[in-house]
C-alpha cells in the first residue's frame, strides 16, 4: 500500500476499537485511500471506518457525506455485513438530524441485514439504536420492551459488552420512568476495575445524573465532572454535551442561574451539536431566563426550543416545555394560558410514562400563583405522591414547604386582579336581574344535596358560582375539588376519577384514590363534564346517583357523601342528540339547571365589573368617576364581548398596565386607546391581523402576539384558518 503501511492498518483498527476515535482519524487522515492500491474493499472499509470516526467526534455532516459516498459501492458488492453497519450509522445521524422515521427505517433494515449474515452482536446494536430512536419520541415503555428484548439476546449469546450497553441505556430509560431502584442495582452491578475509560464515563454519568435528581448537588457535580473528563479523553463530544447539560441542571436546581447558562452556552458553542442536545439545552435554558425574571429572553428562547423539539419529536421534552411556558405565563398573570399549558404538561408526560418530570410539574403547578388553592392542594398531593414512592426525600421536602405555604396564605394563592376587593364585597357582583335570580335560588338551595348544572358561554363565571355554591353551603369546610375533563388523559380517566389499586395498570406502583373520593364530605365539580369520554359517563351515572364508588382493581363498592356540579360551555342539547353526551346523565344534572346569559345581555353589570377590576389595581371605589367611566363604557355599544367577564378583566388589566399608577383618568385615556385601536377584534381578527403584518409567517406572527409556536397552531386550527 503507497500511502500508508500496513502496520498503520492495524493501528487505526486498534484506536477504532478502544473508541479513540480521534487518534484514528488523525492517523486515517495521512492516508489516500482513493489513490491506494489497496484492493477495493480494503479501501472500502477504511472509508467507512472514517465514517465512524467522524460520528463518534461530532463531524455528523462529514459522517453522512462519507456514508453516502460507500453506501451504494457496499449495496453493489454484495457485502452484507458492511451495509447493515452503513445503515446503522445512517440511522444514527438522520436520528441527530431529527429525520425519525428514516431513521427507524435505517435500524430496521440494519437489523435485517445483521440477523441475515448471523452477527448476533451488530443486531443487538441495532436493536438498541431502535430503543433509543423510542426514547427520544417518548415512547419509554416500548423503548423498555425493545431494550429488555436485547439484553436477552445479549445474555443468550454471552456478549457481556453488549449487556453492559444495553444496561446503559435501560438506565437511561429509567431514569424518565422513574425506576431510580433500577438504575442504583444496576450501577450497583458494574466492578470498575472490569471497565474502559468509555464505560467509566458512562457509569459516572449515571451515578451524577441519580444524585442530581435526588439533589445531592454537590456529588453531582464532582461525578458529572468526572464523567465529562473521561469523554473528552476518549474524544466522545456528544457525551460531553450530554455532561455539560446535566451539569448546567445540576447548576440551576442549586439556584446557580449564571453558572447554568455559562455550561448551556458551552453546548451551543459546539461545532456540530446534536438536534437532540440543541432541543433539550435551549429548553433548560428557558427555565433559567424565568428563574432570572427575564421573560423576553424566556419567550424567545422558549420559541427556539419549540422549533428544535417539534424537529427531534421528543415528546417528554415538549412536556417539559409546556411546564416552563406555564410558570411564564403564571408570572406574567395570565392564569388561563398557565391552566392550560400546566394541563397539557401533565397530560404528555402522564401518557409517556415521565413520572419524575411529571412530579416537578406537579409542583411546579403546585406553587404557581395564579392558581386557586384547591387545585393547588390538589397538585402537591400528586407531587408529593410521586416523590414518595420515587424514593427522593428532598423533594418531597420541598412539596411539603409548598403545601404549609398554601395552608398559611389566607387565599392560597398569590393575590392578583380582583381578590383584595372581593374580600370587601360579595363574591358574585352583578345588576342583571336573571343573575340576581340565579343567585337567590342558588341561596335557597344551600343546604341541598341536588346535583347542579351550570352551563354558559367561556369566561361568564361559572367555576365562580359553583365555588360560591359551596362557600355558602354546610359543606364550606370540607374539600372543594374541581376537575378539568378535557385535561384528562383518555386512558387514564378511570383510575385518576375513581382511583385504583397496586398494579391494576403499569403505572399504578401503589393505591391510588382517586380524586372524587379526594373530596368524600364535601363538593366535587366535573368542569366541562362534555368532554368525558361516554364509556366513563357510563360509569359515572350510579356514582352520581347512588353515591357508591368502585376503584378499579377493587370488587366492593364504596359510598361516599359528595356533591356534584357539572360545569360546561357546550350545547347540552346538540351532544345528546349526536350521541357524545348520556342523556341519563343529563338527567342526573338537570333538576338544578342554572345557565349563566352572556356579559352581552347584562350591559348593567359593565360599570361594577369595571370598577371592581379597577380596586384591585389599587384604585379605590371613591376616587372613580363613575359618569366617566359609564360615558367610556358606553362607546361600546353593540360590541358583544366574546370572552365575556374575563374578557373585560384582561382589558382593564391592560390599561391600568398601560397607564399610571393609581391615575383614573389616565386609565380612563388607555383604556380609550385600546378601544379605539381594536373595536372588537375577536382573537381570529387578532391572529389575521398579526398574520398580515408578518407576511403569513406563524412564527413571527406567534411572537407577535406574545404566544408560543404550539399555541397558535392550535388556535388556527380551531379558528379554521387556513395559512
Amino acid at each position: 500500500m503507497s500511502s500508508v503501511l500496513e502496520a498503520e492498518i492495524q493501528q487505526v483498527k486498534y484506536l477504532v476499537s478502544e473508541k479513540r476515535y480521534q487518534e484514528a482519524l488523525s492517523l486515517l487522515d495521512l492516508t489516500q485511500l482513493e489513490k491506494s492500491d489497496r484492493p477495493d474493499a480494503d479501501i472500502l472499509r477504511l472509508k467507512f471506518m472514517r465514517a465512524q470516526c467522524q460520528y463518534h467526534t461530532g463531524q455528523y455532516q462529514s459522517t453522512l457525506e462519507t456514508l453516502e459516498q460507500v453506501s451504494p459501492v457496499a449495496k453493489s458488492s454484495a457485502d452484507h455485513s458492511l451495509f447493515a453497519s452503513i445503515k446503522l450509522y445512517f440511522g444514527r445521524i438522520y436520528q441527530q438530524q431529527g429525520r425519525a422515521s428514516e431513521a427507524r427505517e435505517a435500524y430496521v433494515e440494519s437489523y435485517v441485514f445483521f440477523k441475515r449474515v448471523d452477527d448476533h452482536r451488530s443486531a443487538a446494536t441495532a436493536l438498541m439504536n431502535l430503543a433509543g430512536l423510542h426514547f427520544l419520541g417518548g415512547n419509554l415503555h416500548q423503548s423498555l420492551d425493545v431494550l429488555e428484548e436485547a439484553l436477552q439476546f445479549c445474555k443468550d449469546h454471552n456478549m457481556l459488552t453488549q449487556m453492559r450497553t444495553c444496561e446503559f441505556n435501560l438506565c437511561r430509560v429509567s431514569f424518565l420512568l422513574g425506576d431510580f431502584g433500577r438504575i442504583q442495582a444496576a450501577l450497583d452491578g458494574f466492578d470498575s476495575e472490569d471497565l474502559g475509560a468509555a464505560d467509566k464515563a458512562y457509569v459516572n454519568l449515571f451515578r451524577g445524573m441519580l444524585d442530581l435528581y435526588r439533589l445531592n448537588y454537590q456529588r453531582a457535580h464532582e461525578l458529572l465532572l468526572d464523567s465529562q473528563r473521561y469523554f473528552l479523553d476518549v474524544g466522545q463530544s456528544r457525551d460531553n454535551a450530554v455532561c455539560l447539560e446535566y451539569l448546567g441542571l445540576n447548576e440551576y436546581f442549586h439556584g446557580n442561574h449564571s453558572k447554568a447558562k455559562e455550561y448551556y452556552k458551552q453546548v451551543f458553542a459546539m461545532p456540530e451539536p446534536t438536534a437532540s442536545a440543541m432541543a433539550q439545552t435551549l429548553r433548560m435554558l428557558t427555565d433559567v431566563y424565568i428563574a432570572e425574571g427575564d421573560f423576553s429572553k424566556a419567550m424567545e428562547t422558549a420559541v427556539k426550543a419549540e422549533a428544535a423539539i417539534t424537529k427531534t419529536k421528543e415528546l417528554v421534552e415538549l412536556g417539559a416545555l409546556h411546564r416552563a411556558l406555564a410558570l411564564l405565563s403564571d408570572k406574567r398573570d395570565d392564569a388561563q394560558l398557565a391552566s392550560e399549558h400546566f394541563g397539557k404538561s401533565v397530560e404528555i408526560l402522564t401518557r409517556h410514562g415521565a413520572r419524575y418530570e411529571l412530579a416537578v410539574t406537579y409542583l411546579a403547578a403546585g406553587e404557581a400563583g395564579c392558581l386557586d388553592a384547591e387545585t393547588k392542594k390538589e397538585r402537591l398531593h400528586q407531587a408529593k405522591t410521586l416523590f414518595t414512592e420515587l424514593d427522593v426525600p428532598k423533594r418531597v421536602a420541598q412539596v411539603e414547604k409548598a403545601v404549609a405555604k398554601v395552608a398559611i396564605s389566607k387565599s392560597g394563592h398569590r393575590k392578583h386582579r380582583s381578590e383584595e376587593f372581593r374580600e370587601t364585597v360579595p363574591l358574585i357582583v352583578t345588576k342583571n336581574n336573571k343573575m340576581l335570580k340565579l343567585l337567590e335560588l342558588a341561596y335557597r338551595l344551600r343546604n341541598g344535596e341536588q346535583n347542579v348544572m351550570i352551563t354558559g358561554e367561556t369566561g361568564t363565571g361559572k367555576e365562580l358560582l359553583a365555588r360560591h355554591m359551596h362557600d355558602i353551603s354546610p359543606r364550606r369546610d370540607k374539600p372543594f375539588r374541581i376537575v378539568n375533563c378535557a385535561n384528562l388523559p383518555e386512558t387514564l380517566v378511570e383510575s385518576l376519577l375513581f382511583g385504583c389499586r397496586k398494579g391494576v395498570h403499569s403505572g399504578a406502583t401503589a393505591d391510588q384514590t382517586g380524586m372524587i373520593e379526594e373530596a368524600d364530605g364535601g363538593t366535587f365539580c366535573f368542569d366541562e363534564i362534555g368532554e368525558i369520554p361516554p364509556i366513563i359517563q357510563a360509569k359515572l351515572l350510579r356514582v352520581v346517583d347512588k353515591k357508591r364508588i368502585l376503584p378499579l382493581g377493587e370488587k366492593r363498592e364504596r359510598s361516599i357523601d359528595i356533591r356534584f356540579l357539572a360545569l360546561t360551555n357546550r350545547n347540552i342539547d346538540d351532544m345528546i342528540r349526536d350521541g357524545s353526551f348520556r342523556v341519563d346523565l343529563w338527567h342526573r344534572f338537570s333538576k338544578v339547571h342554572h345557565h349563566l346569559p352572556p356579559l352581552r345581555e347584562r350591559p348593567e353589570d359593565l360599570v361594577p365589573l369595571v370598577e371592581q377590576f379597577l380596586a384591585d389595581e389599587g384604585l379605590a371605589p371613591e376616587s372613580i368617576d363613575g359618569n366617566d367611566l359609564a360615558e367610556l363604557l358606553g362607546e361600546l355599544h353593540g360590541y358583544h364581548w366574546p370572552g365575556n367577564v374575563r374578557e373585560i378583566e384582561n382589558l382593564v388589566s391592560l390599561a391600568a398596565a398601560l397607564s399610571p399608577p393609581k391615575d383614573f383618568h389616565g386609565f380612563l385615556a388607555a383604556l380609550g386607546t385600546l378601544i379605539a385601536e381594536q373595536p372588537g377584534l375577536s382573537r381570529k381578527d387578532r391572529m389575521l391581523a398579526a398574520l398580515k403584518r408578518n407576511n403569513d409567517n406563524q412564527t413571527r406572527a406567534a411572537r407577535d402576539l406574545g404566544v408560543p409556536l404550539s399555541t397558535f397552531r392550535d388556535w388556527l386550527q380551531k379558528h379554521g384558518i387556513s395559512k
